[in-house]
């Protein structure tokens, strides 16, 4: 997984630095529940956030390689693919823990049929000044995320306890993983949607 992160991190790096026309092709037809890639922040999108991201789900990635314009992006859906792979035992593992740690009778086999649903999104940020916040505050929509790679610090989580923002940091090797509203509810509240921020 940590081979297959790096690679992906790169190889979507390197997409940012296409020209703006070239990743236009690339895009989104919605805002919820679709792949492909979305430029926020220039009052054409609901989000006021100033990003790039890209979606991805293994049925996107098969979509997009249909297209006429895929062998320009190839090395990026072809990392997309690897890292997919690689994460599937980590999600089971994670799935596993907490069905048993937090008494969710068959969380892991549910997780494990909507597999086909899960997504990777890829987010850059361009440069902005030091205590901006970038990232407006929220919790996903999801069931759970792995924060899997950052370039930079700055995603920060909002505690329960105290009220106040966290850090977040992803080491090299290390992830960050959180849960989304899909898993509160599931959890009838025991687990908490996790607030954050960049």
């Amino acid at each position: 997984t940590k081979v297959a992160v790096a690679a992906a991190a790169l190889a979507w790096e390197e997409f940012t630095q296409l020209p703006q026309v070239l990743k236009d092709r690339f895009t989104a037809s919605q805002l919820q529940f679709s792949i492909g890639y979305e430029r926020k922040g220039d009052g054409s999108r609901e989000s006021k956030d100033v990003k790039e991201n890209f979606d991805l789900t293994l049925d996107g990635i098969r979509a997009l390689e249909a297209t006429p314009h895929a062998h320009e992006i190839k090395e990026f859906l072809d990392t997309a693919k690897k890292l997919f792979t690689s994460l599937d035992p980590v999600a089971d593992t994670f799935c596993q823990m907490v069905e048993s740690r937090h008494d969710i009778p068959g969380f892991r086999q549910t997780a494990t049929r909507s597999a086909s649903n899960r997504f990777i999104r890829f987010l850059h940020y361009p440069p902005a000044p030091v205590g901006s916040v970038i990232g407006e505050a929220h919790t996903d929509h999801s069931g759970y995320t792995f924060h899997l790679y950052e370039s930079t610090g700055g995603c920060h989580g909002l505690s329960l306890a105290t009220n106040e923002w966290f850090d977040m940091p992803v080491d090299s090797g290390e992830m960050v993983v959180f849960g989304g509203m899909q898993l509160q509810l599931l959890s009838d509240g025991n687990i908490k949607a996790l607030c954050h921020e960049i």
